[in-house]
């Protein structure tokens, strides 16, 4: 695997905050044998263990506290940048023209429906 586990690195990061692999499942919706398997992966990609496993416990070896300060800080950026383009994204305008007639009649009751589904896009009616 030549590519960077991302899926893999987001169920670290989890099971790293949580130190439990069920409570890491529990919060990216999938199980807890799903979450050993994307860590396992990982661990193989690296070439290191990212934690001691105990009877029930989970603790972070050093190469998981060096991943794990990391990957949050990854983590939080990526997910602030897509909120930036997200935002960005809702700027979008939408300009209509017609008639008074057909505005009062039969664009403004459509409008309101498209807004419903599109509260991201502004609407100017000339």
């Amino acid at each position: 695997m030549d590519y960077l586990p991302l899926n893999a690195i987001r169920a670290f990061e989890a099971t790293a905050r949580h130190l439990s692999f069920s409570a890491a499942g529990e919060e990216l919706h999938v199980t807890h044998p799903a979450i050993s398997h994307q860590i396992r992966r990982l661990e193989e990609w690296l070439g290191v263990a990212l934690f001691h496993r105990d009877a029930r416990k989970v603790r972070l070896t050093e190469a998981g506290l060096i991943l794990q300060a990391s990957a949050s800080a990854a983590l939080t950026e990526l997910g602030a940048t897509c909120r930036r383009i997200r935002r960005n994204a809702a700027q979008a305008s939408l300009s209509v023209g017609c008639i008074p007639s057909i505005a009062s009649r039969w664009l403004v009751p459509c409008l309101s429906d498209f807004t419903v589904r599109h509260p991201e896009i502004a609407i100017r009616v000339a």
